[in-house]
């Protein structure tokens, strides 16, 4: 286990509702913003219990064949900025 200063560790049991077992820790410790950066099951934990205000999707224009589902198949973008080589893409729940 890797300990850093300051850092606090917290385990949880694969049965639980990790992303509002997270946002109440945080909450108690008085964080009022969070930026969650996951793979497919961390960002499926937000999305499916609808504790999210706002999702970027970052789009490269590379291909490496056939990936992961996609965790957030309902994305339907607001916003949407093409650069040279990716493009960014911004939704907003509305639902509260």
């Amino acid at each position: 286990s890797i300990t850093l200063p300051g850092a606090e560790v917290v385990q949880f049991n694969d049965d639980q509702n990790i992303a509002g077992s997270v946002l109440k820790i945080l909450f108690e410790m008085k964080m009022q913003s969070v930026f969650v950066e996951g793979g497919a099951f961390i960002i499926s934990q937000f999305v499916g219990s609808g504790l999210w205000d706002e999702a970027r999707r970052f789009t490269g224009r590379m291909n490496f064949g056939n990936g992961v589902a996609d965790p957030f198949p309902s994305f339907r973008p607001d916003e949407t900025f093409s650069f040279a080589r990716s493009t960014l893409e911004i939704a907003r729940n509305r639902i509260k």
